[in-house]
């Protein structure tokens, strides 16, 4: 007893431990920068939604109904479903009604289960709190660890039959199998000839369609024409995409510049001091600038660095589409501004 209770002791001490650590990291992370940087990286309060962003109880019902669809009408789902309601009245028997199993192996699966929910709680807010409906899908992996662990313990006890032990893991590796046909299935599927975007050593297959890979392709054939290589680039408001691509580093630490992102005047002047440091002579702004729900770069926020670029700044090209509500994967355009004004002197910006 003196030593389950030990080995439990070490268990918490080991996971408070680990806690201290990760806060430790983000001490030294975060030491020196000011307050909005620390916003910025957590992105998980009120303030920080979108105006078409879900509230967390509208993601709980996406979450719900997502998942319900799956595991109540889909074949796979239901098989899945099935085999985990047996394991789980297989680990509810093991845990309270299993005569050969001791107090320490009772105590340490249910440790385990406890450590894996506590796991699945304390990062619900990436995909609760943020109000960004596809990060409903950064659960899936805790719960398929959670749904495994309770497999593995539920059919571990004494009390199954070996035969039915065999064919619930029979049903699982069909359910695997039909999985991964149906994902090679999907994945054919996309790997079509039409689907391919190239630039450089870049390649890939999207369905973001051929217009959205004309624009893009045309943007960065014109950065390759004037922008060498080692000179900076500005993308806004969040299409670092072109930095990618073509290897030309932006000139700021900050890569988003979104409302929902807590952009107060005094980056705006830090961004601006790294323009000038830097002599970035082209800046990219895409229409997400304009997008309906993100604020409207300029007209809501950022607005000290939208006057600089608009002084500083005139256009040069305008590519895409400019006409149709803009978003992150199509309806795609940029504009091209370049430097007409000199640079100040590197000393006034110290």
């Amino acid at each position: 007893e003196s030593s389950l209770w030990r080995r439990l002791r070490i268990h918490v001490y080991g996971g408070l431990c680990c806690i201290g650590a990760a806060l430790m990291v983000y001490v030294e992370y975060f030491q020196g920068q000011p307050l909005y940087v620390l916003w910025e990286s957590f992105p998980i309060s009120k303030a920080q939604r979108t105006e078409s962003s879900m509230s967390p109880w509208q993601t709980v019902q996406m979450a719900w109904g997502k998942y319900a669809v799956f595991f109540l009408t889909n074949p796979t789902g239901i098989a899945i479903l099935s085999v985990f309601v047996l394991s789980a009245v297989g680990f509810v028997l093991y845990f309270f009604k299993g005569k050969y199993i001791s107090r320490r192996e009772k105590i340490c699966s249910l440790l385990a289960v406890i450590s894996m929910l506590m796991f699945i709680v304390t990062t619900a807010h990436e995909y609760l709190l943020s109000g960004v409906g596809y990060r409903v899908y950064w659960i899936f992996p805790s719960l398929l660890i959670f749904i495994f662990l309770i497999f593995g313990l539920g059919f571990s006890g004494p009390g199954w039959n070996i035969i039915f032990r065999r064919v619930s893991y029979a049903v699982l590796l069909v359910v695997a199998v039909l999985m991964i046909a149906y994902i090679l299935r999907d994945v054919k599927d996309i790997r079509q000839k039409g689907n391919v975007f190239k630039w450089g050593m870049n390649e890939v297959y999207t369905h973001q369609g051929k217009e959205w890979s004309m624009t893009v392709l045309a943007a960065c054939d014109f950065i390759e024409k004037n922008i060498p290589p080692g000179e900076k680039l500005l993308t806004l408001p969040f299409d670092t995409l072109y930095n990618f691509l073509t290897g030309r580093d932006q000139p700021t630490r900050q890569w988003v510049f979104f409302e929902h992102f807590f952009m107060p005047s005094e980056q705006d002047r830090v961004t601006i001091k790294d323009l000038e440091r830097h002599k970035v002579k082209w800046v990219l702004i895409s229409n997400r600038s304009v997008e309906n729900g993100l604020g409207g770069f300029g007209k809501r926020y950022c607005r000290i660095l939208s006057h600089y670029i608009d002084a500083n700044y005139e256009p040069q090209v305008q590519l895409g589409v400019w006409s149709r509500d803009s978003s992150w994967a199509w309806n795609h355009g940029v504009i091209f501004l370049k430097r007409k004004t000199p640079f100040e002197d590197p000393a006034a910006l110290k």
